[in-house]
C-alpha cells in the first residue's frame, strides 16, 4: 500500500502553496506559478510544480517579433528608398537580441554600434542623395557614422535603454529556470526502505487513522516527514526567499527594465535617428568625404613608405 496513504492525516503539514507572481504590461501579460510546500515536499502524484518558463519565453519572443515589424515597417512606409540592406540589419539587430536574452556571449552596446555601422551606407548613399559619389568604400562607410555623429545621441540612447531591459529580461529568465530546476528535482525523490517502515508506524497514530476528534500525533508526524524527506526539508526556506526575490525581480521590470516599453519603441529611436542624419545631410556628407580623403592620403603615405625601404634595402644588398 502506498505509505502517503497513510499519512492522510498529517497532510496538512506538509501541505503545497502556490506562489503566482505575474508580470503584467498593457501588451504583455507573463504569469509563472511557483508552488512549494511548507513542510518541504511534493504531492503523491508527479505535477508541473512550476509553469511559465515555455511561457515566458514565447510572451518575450512575441515582443521582439512586433518590435521587429513595427520597424520594418517604419523603413519600408517611411524610408523605403533604404532597401532591403537596411531591412536585413533591422532583422539581424533583433536576432541578436533575442538570443542575448537566451544567454549569449553579446554585448548589447556591440549589437548598437553594429546594427547602425550596417545602417549607415544605406543611409548616405541613398537617403541623402550620395549614391553618385564613387570611391568611398562600403569599410569606410561602416565606420563612419561615429566620426560624424551622423545619427546623434540616438544611439546611446538606445543602447542604454536595451542594456538595462535585456539585461534585466535574461536575469528573470535564467532565475525562473533555475526555479524550474530545483523544483524538478526535488519533486522525484523517492522513498527508502527505512522511510516506508516509519510510514507504516505512523498508521497507528489515531490521527491518522480518521481518528479526528483524538489529539493528534504531531512531533511523531514531524520527526517521520523529516527522516523521509532528509536533505529536502533544509531547502525550503531558501526556496521561500528564492520565491520572494523572484516576485521582486518581476515587479522591477518596469520603464526602462520593462522590455515591452523598449523595444515597442524601438522604431521611434531609429526614425529619430535617420531624420537627424537626413537633418544633418550636408554637414555628414562632407564630413564623411574629408574622412575619406585622409584615408587615402594616409594608404598613399603607408605605401610611398613601404617603396622607399624597399628600394634602400635593395640599395643595400647590392
Amino acid at each position: 500500500m502506498d505509505g502517503a496513504l497513510h499519512v492522510r492525516g498529517c497532510e496538512q503539514s506538509a501541505r503545497q502553496h502556490a506562489y503566482i507572481t505575474t508580470l503584467q504590461t498593457p501588451h504583455l501579460s507573463i504569469t509563472f506559478t511557483l508552488l512549494h510546500f511548507s513542510s518541504p515536499h511534493a504531492p503523491r502524484s508527479p505535477q508541473p510544480l512550476v509553469s511559465g518558463l515555455p511561457g515566458s519565453l514565447e510572451a518575450f519572443d512575441m515582443v521582439l517579433r512586433l518590435g521587429r515589424n513595427s520597424t520594418l515597417t517604419l523603413l519600408r512606409e517611411e524610408f523605403p528608398g533604404l532597401g532591403a540592406g537596411a531591412s536585413g540589419a533591422v532583422t539581424q539587430l533583433f536576432l541578436e537580441m533575442s538570443l542575448y536574452i537566451l544567454g549569449s556571449d553579446a554585448n548589447v552596446n556591440d549589437m548598437v554600434s553594429t546594427f547602425f555601422s550596417r545602417l549607415f551606407p544605406f543611409t548616405y548613399r541613398r537617403l541623402l542623395g550620395n549614391g553618385a559619389v564613387a570611391g568611398i568604400s562600403e569599410e569606410c562607410l561602416r565606420g563612419a557614422w561615429k566620426g560624424t555623429s551622423a545619427f546623434g545621441s540616438f544611439p546611446k540612447m538606445m543602447m542604454t535603454r536595451l542594456s538595462r531591459s535585456l539585461l534585466a529580461t535574461r536575469v528573470f529568465l535564467q532565475a525562473l529556470n533555475l526555479g524550474i530546476e530545483v523544483v524538478n528535482t526535488t519533486q522525484h525523490l523517492r522513498a527508502g526502505r527505512d522511510c516506508g517502515r516509519s510510514l507504516l508506524k505512523l498508521w497507528y497514530c489515531p490521527h491518522c487513522q480518521g481518528l479526528l476528534e483524538a489529539r493528534p500525533c504531531r512531533p511523531l508526524c514531524v520527526s517521520t516527514m523529516g527522516a523521509c524527506l532528509g536533505g529536502a526539508a533544509e531547502v525550503q526556506p531558501h526556496w521561500r526567499a528564492y520565491v520572494e526575490e523572484l516576485g521582486s525581480l518581476a515587479a522591477a521590470m518596469k520603464g526602462e527594465q520593462d522590455i515591452e516599453a523598449v523595444v515597442l519603441r524601438l522604431h521611434v529611436i531609429i526614425r529619430q535617428a535617420l531624420k537627424q542624419a537626413v537633418a544633418a545631410k550636408s554637414k555628414v556628407s562632407a564630413q564623411v568625404s574629408d574622412t575619406w580623403s585622409e584615408k587615402q592620403s594616409e594608404n598613399l603615405s603607408a605605401v610611398g613608405d613601404s617603396s622607399h625601404f624597399a628600394n634602400f634595402s635593395h640599395f643595400g644588398s647590392t
